[in-house]
């Protein structure tokens, strides 16, 4: 997967930039830990990992629970919510995780629809997004860069 379409962006700072119609252009990838023993969907989420920038764990995912959800090539649904996936890889990392790509906008408001469950703790992370995550307060657009910054720097590490 090519990041560089990302470096444009992480040069921007304004706040208001979630409500830029080019931010269609940040495509984000995510991990998901929603895959049973077998390497199946079970439409159970567990984990969120956001490459090095945030990490996010169901409080009972070492006993094999999670949070409901949906998942397919086109769409990922949660909290009675949906949203577009623009792509979509299984088995990434190991069988246990997918990996999805979202547009910034979609991101920022699955990330919303998550933390309001208040199923899932921070484990691990950047300070001002963990900070953000704890306080329950929405990300910003600053900190979708951020997100995006630490998931090309891992792009880079994989190429």
């Amino acid at each position: 997967m090519d990041f560089r379409h990302v470096t444009k962006w992480i040069q921007r700072q304004d706040d208001d930039l979630l409500d830029d119609p080019a931010l269609t252009e940040l495509i984000i990838p995510v991990m998901l830990a929603c895959n049973d023993e077998r390497g199946n969907t079970d439409g159970l989420l567990r984990i969120v990992e956001l490459h090095d920038a945030l990490t996010l764990e169901h409080e009972g995912w070492l006993d094999g629970e999670g949070h409901p959800m949906a998942l397919s090539d086109t769409a990922l649904g949660l909290g009675g919510e949906t949203f577009e996936v623009v792509h979509r890889r299984s088995w990434v990392g190991n069988m246990c995780w997918e990996c999805v790509w979202l547009e910034a906008r979609a991101l920022q408001r699955f990330l919303h629809v998550l933390q309001q469950t208040g199923d899932f703790q921070c484990t691990g992370g950047q300070k001002t997004l963990a900070d953000h995550w704890e306080q329950g307060t929405l990300l910003t657009a600053a900190d979708m860069l951020l997100i995006a910054e630490a998931a090309e720097r891992f792009g880079q590490r994989r190429a």
